[in-house]
């Protein structure tokens, strides 16, 4: 086993590097946790209405021509918020981004990070 000896100084700008790196690798950490539980939100139906402000039926339409992404679950079409997110900021359609930014606080202080249920929310 080798010893190596530091000055007193060289050892404390050390440590200072190692936690400097250890807080930003915290930070991305939380970025990205944060990121993921945008990525898994899913709205329903009426939600992307009343955040698109469109009917029903536009929204149909803008489903059978493939202009907004969907999935079915539980015989009820669900969106991905960043899907609408991306309508809203490409300007694909007039929307309110005052609303998803209320929708999306009020979602994280509903849920307080916990994971949903979706078949409740019909």
């Amino acid at each position: 086993m080798e010893i190596v000896t530091l000055e007193s100084s060289a050892y404390k700008e050390l440590i200072g590097r190692i936690e400097k790196i250890s807080s930003y690798i915290e930070k991305q950490e939380k970025q990205k946790e944060e990121q993921t539980k945008e990525t898994n939100v899913w709205l329903t139906t009426r939600q992307v209405m009343a955040m698109l402000n469109v009917s029903q039926r536009t929204l149909q339409r803008m489903r059978d021509a493939g202009r907004i992404a969907y999935s079915v679950v539980g015989h009820n079409c669900r969106y991905h918020l960043k899907e609408v997110e991306r309508f809203v900021r490409d300007g694909l359609i007039i929307g309110n981004p005052e609303r998803l930014e209320e929708f999306k606080h009020n979602y994280k202080a509903r849920m307080n990070g916990k994971p949903r249920n979706h078949e409740t929310d019909k």
